[in-house]
């Protein structure tokens, strides 16, 4: 069954229409300053505890000392890293945290695919580029994913418009979807229902 993790739960009122939609996972950002979604380490503590049981928590992480992620690993399911960690840093968060790991990877950087191969994370999460809202060419996909055994995660530029089309030309394990579920920069508790709802319709059909 396809699934769907929608990220950057900021506020109470997002953990609320999480709670009522249900989706597989939640992303709560760490400690990344450029990010408006930003949570610092006491927030996001406050925010897991109320989380619905059956939405798997993930940690997203940029370049983040690995004692961060270990402070927090009660926290989270899972573990994403989202900057330049190297598969010696995947290895010891894993270690340390005894959690699975997604590694981010921003396409538009990738001059090939090989590397993905290598990848010591448990996930692959594709995007087009860090929050840029922007979808990239899916037809790379079956380049890519044939040079990688794990899962794959499509992130980047999903929204209630173009869901069903991309789980239908992509199939990932799991769609990821942040400023597609928000309206003027804030988490829209209808489009986020609806998100849902298009991802459990693909993955019954």
């Amino acid at each position: 069954m396809t699934k769907i993790k929608i990220c950057g739960l900021k506020r109470q009122e997002d953990i609320a229409y999480a709670n009522a939609c249900l989706p597989d996972f939640a992303g709560f950002i760490v400690n990344v300053e450029k990010s408006r979604r930003s949570l610092t380490p006491q927030a996001v503590r406050e925010l897991c505890g109320k989380l619905n049981a059956r939405i798997a928590k993930v940690g997203v992480f940029v370049n983040e000392p690995l004692d961060t992620l270990t402070a927090l690993k009660d926290c989270f399911d899972y573990i994403q890293v989202h900057g330049q960690e190297d598969n010696a840093y995947i290895l010891e968060a894993k270690k340390q945290c005894g959690l699975p790991v997604i590694q981010a990877l921003r396409i538009s950087r990738l001059k090939d695919f090989s590397c993905l191969e290598k990848s010591a994370a448990d996930f692959l999460l594709l995007d087009s580029d860090a929050g840029s809202g922007h979808t990239f060419d899916w037809n790379l996909i079956p380049h890519i994913t044939k040079n990688c055994r794990q899962p794959v995660f499509l992130a980047g530029g999903l929204n209630c418009g173009n869901l069903a089309q991309a789980l239908e030309s992509v199939r990932p394990y799991a769609a990821d979807i942040s400023s597609g579920a928000e309206t003027d920069g804030n988490k829209d508790f209808a489009k986020m229902k609806e998100l849902v709802a298009i991802t459990r319709r693909y993955s019954h059909e």
